[in-house]
């Protein structure tokens, strides 16, 4: 995937090169530019959204859209329908599980499901309860050099007694393997508030949280192929979102050396998305700091801080950090492609209304603001280079 710009330029010598992306739910019509013989197609299905709880009920993070990838011998002129999958509804009432993204497809040569529901039980889960699955891509013969790749799960959870937990949601298939999964959680004592982090790219996963005490617990979201820092917890514990590349977190995710970068350096921009699916874009950010009250969002390719106020933004690639407190807090989302993080509780201030494209939702509790949603899982994506 490297050479994605070397290899499209020698094909398309006579032209600059362009890209194209869909962004939004619905349908569409790509007309191949003329002097275009080679186009490269990315399409991500949608995320499911999390499970949402009625105050005392168990609940889990939506799965992540898959992926299809590959490149394809073109004729300047022609025409291919494009469907983009919506983001599994966010949950208005409560409760229950959440729904399932939808499909996107590249007309009849590449497509990508969308990932699962949440899942929801109102009494212990003593026995293991999943997250959502994420989905599948698949490919025509005709697509050369293909790559498809598998969603992440929303965070699993498991529980001894009546508990009030949360899993982050899984991150998208990509170019560079299977989505991260949610944070998993597993308690034996009632942890109030306790939330996990959402996946990051290329089996980044979000925090796990391992617990015995009757503390408040929330885990930062995991990063471009490293997870989001894990928490065995005797009182109460954030841990920071997991770094990009070779920028890895320590064991509890509280001592990466920079603090992830501000939100406004993580946005796309022209010509973003082709350094993006090269990963140019991903291997050099390091995760959000864990914080008891400052949010601490990631840089490209990183996960944001889990944080008792507002989970941490996940930069591109980057799973949402966690958030552990019932009053004036805030999901964390992914802006692309990474899950986003369990929440108990999202106010006007802070309000998400979508997770970033691709990635799932995380579960949320019934004490978000009223007038609002649980928020939606990311809605699919077609991107074309050539």
């Amino acid at each position: 995937m490297s050479n994605i710009s070397t290899l499209l330029s020698k094909e398309n010598e006579n032209r600059i090169l362009g890209e194209r992306a869909y962004l939004t739910a619905g349908s569409d019509t790509f007309v191949v530019p003329n002097g275009v013989s080679t186009i490269y197609v990315a399409v991500f299905g949608a995320g499911g959204s999390g499970g949402l709880g009625d105050g005392s009920s168990q609940q889990t993070g939506g799965g992540g859209g898959g992926f299809a990838g590959g490149y394809l011998k073109v004729v300047g002129g022609a025409s291919y329908g494009i469907t983009i999958g919506a983001g599994g509804a966010g949950l208005t009432t409560v409760a229950g599980a959440g729904n399932a993204g939808g499909s996107s497809s590249f007309s009849t040569l590449l497509s990508a499901t969308g990932g699962s529901g949440g899942a929801f039980v109102a009494t212990t889960a003593a026995a293991l309860l999943a997250g959502g699955a994420g989905g599948v891509g698949s490919l025509d013969a005709s697509v050369i050099s293909g790559i498809t790749a598998n969603g992440g799960r929303g965070g699993s959870l498991q529980v001894t007694v009546a508990m009030e937990c949360r899993t982050g949601g899984g991150a998208s298939g990509s170019p560079f393997g299977t989505g991260g999964n949610g944070g998993d959680y597993y308690g034996t004592t009632n942890s109030p508030a306790s939330t996990t982090g959402g996946g990051g790219w290329a089996g980044g996963n979000g925090g796990s949280i391992t617990t015995n005490a009757n503390v408040t617990i929330a885990s930062g979201g995991g990063g471009f192929r490293n997870n989001g820092g894990h928490i065995i917890a005797l009182a109460a514990s954030y841990s920071s979102g997991g770094a990009s590349g070779s920028h890895a977190p320590s064991v509890t995710g509280t001592t990466s050396t920079v603090v992830g970068q501000a939100l406004s350096k993580s946005t796309t921009t022209s010509g973003s998305f082709r350094s993006i699916l090269s990963g140019e874009a991903l291997v050099s950010g390091d995760g959000g700091l864990a914080g008891s009250s400052t949010v601490q969002n990631g840089s490209g390719g990183a996960g944001g801080g889990g944080c008792t106020t507002v989970g941490g933004i996940g930069g591109i690639g980057g799973g949402g950090g966690g958030n552990s407190t019932a009053t004036a807090s805030a999901v964390g989302i992914s802006i692309f492609g990474g899950g986003a993080g369990g929440c108990v509780n999202s106010n006007s201030l802070y309000y998400y209304t979508k997770n970033g494209n691709g990635g799932g939702s995380g579960a949320f509790d019934v004490k978000f603001q009223a007038g609002y949603s649980a928020t939606s899982g990311g809605d699919g994506v077609v991107i074309i280079l050539w």
